[in-house]
């Protein structure tokens, strides 16, 4: 998508493009220390069950710790209903929050989690704690097994070109037109947000384009089910802000994401 504004004597190209997500991702997190990762998932159709190998490295033999175990935080439907009998041994907790506690004893090892059924993956809770009893231990998130009321997505519906009005000095410069993002999910309270990567100049300062570019959402309620939002664009520049605008080609990333709770 494309919007072009100019102000003598520079000409600027603002380039958007839109990416929508359905999850964020997180194969790997470092969670104080302890290097926690999504080895491999696999769906045995055979047997109907689902394979998920954490892999967990340590910087030292964690056998001379007086308290070493990470916790992973799958949703509600992950109970013992679910969980097949080779399951790496665990224990349920409370702190930081409901989950699998498993110990670590190794500075590598490998844990088991077999669940009945075919299940995708979703970002999940985890942490991990390295240290003194009583220390609060270090958390994050990692992808785990997804529950299924907690699916969602969001898509771009409209909108391929912006363009911007030509800057004839400072002031606020809006977009005539709006994106369309539909939000679908099996849960209410989700979060929306979004983040920018930006192309510029070499003689451009990126804070002042990160600064100058603004998107707005239109009000919209966390609901359960499907929910149209409007986005809207808009430049606001000062006198001050040309210094670090040279001529040249600017592109921005727009990523839209959802995330449950």
């Amino acid at each position: 998508m494309k919007c072009r504004f100019a102000s003598w004597p520079f000409r600027l190209a603002l380039v958007i493009l839109f990416v929508s997500l359905l999850r964020i991702d997180v194969a790997a997190v470092r969670l104080g220390g302890a290097q926690i990762t999504l080895q491999s998932m696999y769906y045995y159709k055979m047997w109907d069950l689902t394979w998920f190998v954490y892999r967990v490295t340590v910087p030292s033999n964690p056998s001379g710790l007086e308290s070493a175990y990470w916790v992973l935080g799958p949703g509600g439907c992950v109970t013992e209903d679910v969980l097949h009998f080779l399951t790496s041994e665990f224990d349920w907790v409370d702190d930081p929050f409901h989950g699998m506690r498993f110990e670590l004893t190794k500075q590598y090892e490998m844990f088991s989690i077999w669940l009945k059924g075919q299940w995708d993956v979703a970002p999940t809770p985890a942490a991990a704690h390295l240290g003194e009893a009583g220390e609060e231990p270090s958390v994050g998130t990692i992808d785990g097994p997804a529950c299924e009321e907690a699916a969602i997505s969001v898509d771009v519906l409209s909108e391929s070109q912006v363009v911007f009005p030509v800057l004839s000095g400072p002031g606020v410069f809006e977009y005539n037109g709006a994106t369309e993002l539909r939000i679908s999910s099996t849960s209410q309270g989700w979060s929306l947000g979004h983040s920018l990567e930006l192309a510029i100049p070499e003689e451009a300062s990126y804070e002042t384009v990160e600064r100058i570019f603004h998107v707005l959402f239109e009000p919209y309620e966390t609901l359960a089910g499907t929910v149209q939002i409007g986005v809207t664009y808009e430049l606001i520049v000062s006198e001050e802000d040309f210094a670090g605008l040279p001529e040249g080609t600017y592109t921005i990333t727009v990523t839209f994401r959802a995330t449950t709770d």
